[in-house]
């Protein structure tokens, strides 16, 4: 099913993924056996079904004045999302422009692109300081990351001069195996502020990184990074970080965890 990278992309809210996880695991229901199997309350489940049905993610079928709902073939919504994405255009100024050009996503696969994606980022933004948000579920995946590749990149934030305030997720010390020798040669020693929230609030493996006009989510589990510079988007990226910013304890790294 869809990872919460995915969803977040595709705009789906949590009750939106809860259906689509049904119909992954069920198959063809009519509403009422939607609404039970998901715990959402039938009206709620009526409009999210439709509102999924316009977009094309799920489908309808009436046999017999019931309605039923079924999930469609994921690879099929992937191709549609990619044709809506290439061919939609829109009207800025009495100028079509497309619409990828006004969303400005750009897309990289697997962990050798993904990496590329972070340095390009980091060069672009030489001097700055950006936001970062590291939960630990993304350390289980990242075994096509070998150590000298990451040394490489924290040398590229030493020599951009480029700093970091951080959320990390509370044990993400222990999820990477972090002793205080190797604190110094890591981006931990650039950080200009780290606060660590509760265990859970960002279960993910999708690492965050949120620059001044321009955000990069890396989903490890997936091997996809997916790059935003629409500025709207961006501020509201900026928003998540301060919200959950708020939420943490400041954590002096030098100290130890």
């Amino acid at each position: 099913m869809w990872t919460e990278s995915q969803r977040l992309f595709l705009n789906l809210s949590k009750k939106e993924l809860a259906v689509l996880k049904i119909l992954h695991k069920k198959g063809p229901i009519n509403t009422t056996e939607l609404a039970f199997e998901s715990k959402i309350p039938r009206v709620t489940t009526i409009r999210i079904a439709r509102k999924l049905w316009r977009r094309g993610f799920i489908a309808r079928q009436t046999l017999r004045r019931e309605i039923k709902w079924s999930e469609v073939d994921r690879e099929t919504i992937q191709k549609r999302l990619m044709t809506q994405v290439e061919t939609s255009t829109v009207t800025l100024g009495g100028k079509e422009i497309e619409l990828s050009e006004v969303a400005s996503v750009t897309t990289y696969y697997g962990a050798d692109a993904m990496l590329e994606s972070n340095k390009k980022l980091l060069v672009a933004h030489a001097g700055e300081k950006f936001c970062s948000i590291e939960p630990n579920g993304m350390w289980k995946h990242m075994a096509k990351v070998s150590p000298k590749e990451w040394q490489e990149l924290n040398n590229i934030y030493k020599n951009k001069g480029v700093m970091v305030d951080m959320v990390l997720e509370e044990g993400f010390e222990k999820a990477i195996g972090i002793v205080d020798k190797e604190l110094k040669s890591s981006f931990f020693s650039l950080a200009s502020e780290v606060r660590v929230i509760p265990e859970g609030i960002v279960s993910s493996s999708t690492e965050v990184l949120i620059f001044r006009d321009q955000a990069l989510f890396m989903d490890w589990e997936q091997y996809i990074a997916i790059e935003i510079k629409n500025p709207s988007t961006v501020k509201l990226i900026k928003g998540m970080f301060k919200a959950l910013q708020a939420q943490g304890t400041v954590f002096g790294y030098k100290k130890g965890f």
